[in-house]
């Protein structure tokens, strides 16, 4: 078995394709602004909870001040209540309608601009429209579990904080949730690029499927970002059906799929097969 892929993968590599910036060109691309719309909202979300976190546990914390009680249980915690009503607070702003309506606005914009994208590379669709309601719906609810789960692991540490840090000044303590409130921040970014790059990825599939298209070449951004997995994957061939290894743990993603992946699918198409092979085509004969 192993054998058998080593020789696809040679195979592949021989075969002559465009320079990387041609095939970036031809490749439909993620929607920027629409990644950025969406980062702005999830840290907005992101901000909420740290001033309702720093609201609910600044005022306890000036009230306690004072050497840790090697007898009080978890349950005796003066922030316990608090602590609580901040998961109560993350699970309702999770599920709240702002952030309902920014996913929803989010999957539209995304949808508008593959449909543009499709129309720049002249791929014609064999029907209408495929089917993506049931997909954004699942990305959708990944979103939120996302969210609920990174809340609940920042109010976790949090009271590692307070608990911890019991004995040592208000200042010590405040700065340390309100540090803590930063990466929340932070990490709602995050949650938020990558799952515009994965939506992304999703619908050019859909539609690529739904355009006949069963091939595409591996095109990397190019930049100093890109991880050595995916870099030794571009200008390598892929069936929509068979995508490659992509990380360490052996995973196997079409480009945006992966953490963080700003890879792009150049769809193969007959007709641009004697273009391919210039001064940056990729082949192995010659090693």
């Amino acid at each position: 078995m192993a054998t058998a892929r080593l020789v696809r993968i040679r195979a592949r590599k021989r075969k002559k394709v465009p320079s990387r910036a041609v095939r970036w060109a031809r490749s439909p691309q993620t929607p920027r602004a629409v990644e950025l719309t969406y980062v702005l909202a999830l840290k907005k979300l992101a901000a909420r909870w740290g001033t309702r976190a720093q609201e609910l546990l600044l005022p306890i914390a000036r009230r306690v001040i004072g050497p840790a009680d090697d007898t009080r249980t978890d349950a005796d915690s003066p922030y316990g209540g608090a602590l609580k009503s901040l998961g109560g607070y993350g699970t309702a702003y999770a599920d709240g309608t702002e952030f309902a309506t920014a996913q929803i606005s989010t999957a539209k914009k995304n949808v508008a601009h593959s449909k543009g994208e499709f129309q720049r590379l002249g791929i014609k669709l064999r029907q209408a429209e495929p089917a993506l309601d049931k997909g954004i719906r699942a990305w959708r609810s990944d979103n939120v579990a996302l969210v609920k789960s990174m809340l609940d692991t920042q109010r976790e540490i949090l009271s590692d904080i307070l608990t911890g840090y019991e004995g040592h000044s208000y200042e010590t303590i405040a700065k340390q949730i309100e540090d803590r409130c930063g990466v929340v921040s932070s990490r709602a970014e995050f949650i938020a690029r990558d799952q515009v790059l994965k939506l992304n990825s999703n619908i050019t599939t859909a539609r690529m499927a739904a355009a006949g298209i069963a091939e595409f070449v591996w095109t990397t951004t190019g930049d100093e970002r890109v991880r050595k997995t995916h870099e030794d994957l571009d200008g390598q061939t892929f069936s929509y059906d068979d995508p490659p290894v992509t990380n360490d743990d052996g995973d196997t993603n079409l480009p945006g799929e992966d953490y963080q992946c700003r890879c792009v699918p150049t769809p193969v198409l007959p007709e641009l097969d004697d273009e391919a092979g210039n001064d940056n085509s990729v082949d192995d004969d010659s090693k």
